[in-house]
């Protein structure tokens, strides 16, 4: 319903039936405008729902993986765009309509080296992700650098869930291999992983690129 401020002659706001009533800057200072009511369309076209889709799987998979990976490491990683921004978009454009994600190519984080011939197996029996690599640091690393790897299944399961997980922190240049635990990982199954390395000691505050691998139980 539209008010009229200041009494019987003031200015109109609001909506009454099907007119809105507005104020807006004029030449000769500000005016009241009169315009008709529309409610904003929200088309449900097949493409646009499919975008929708693709859309929230890709922030929910951004959400999981959390902010401690996304908000400084991958800030400006692509397009110029913030952290939480560029990993979606890097997602985003590689999942379908139905939730199922193909493998990113790798992003440029730094100037760091990555981990030499790094290779990913998946095990069904006591279900877990083998990632394993060789030790060298290259020109800039120390083996005190920190691996920091999130895998997560490719397709959504039967309850809309992603099987997923993660170690930041803990593991080190010289532990290979590293193993992640993700429950559930049965024969056919497709893991995405995303690796990348944080510098230590000398190489505090260089990131590697983030590397992505897939591997199929």
């Amino acid at each position: 319903m539209a008010k009229i401020e200041g009494g019987l002659h003031g200015k109109p706001k609001g909506s009454v039936a099907n007119i809105t009533y507005s104020e807006a800057r004029g030449r000769n200072g500000k005016i009241t405008t009169a315009r008709q009511k529309v409610d904003p369309a929200n088309p449900q076209t097949s493409a646009q729902q499919d975008q929708r889709n693709k859309f929230t799987e890709a922030q929910n998979l951004v959400q999981r993986i959390g902010a401690d990976i996304y908000q400084g490491d991958f800030n400006r990683a692509v397009s110029d765009l913030p952290g939480f921004q560029s990993l979606q978009k890097i997602f985003l454009d590689n999942i379908d309509a139905s939730g199922v994600v193909s493998v990113p190519a790798d992003i440029n984080l730094g100037s760091l080296d990555h981990l030499p011939n790094l290779s990913m197996t998946l095990a069904t029996s006591s279900p877990h992700i083998s990632l394993s690599y060789d030790s060298g640091t290259g020109d800039l690393g120390t083996t005190s650098d920190v691996i920091v790897a999130s895998a997560f299944k490719a397709s959504l399961e039967g309850d809309g869930t992603r099987g997923y997980v993660e170690s930041v922190g803990t593991k080190t240049r010289s532990d290979s291999p590293i193993t992640l635990d993700m429950s559930e990982i049965t024969s056919g199954d497709t893991v995405i992983s995303m690796v990348y390395v944080r510098g230590k000691d000398s190489a505090e505050g260089l990131l590697s690129s983030a590397v992505f691998l897939s591997g199929t139980a």
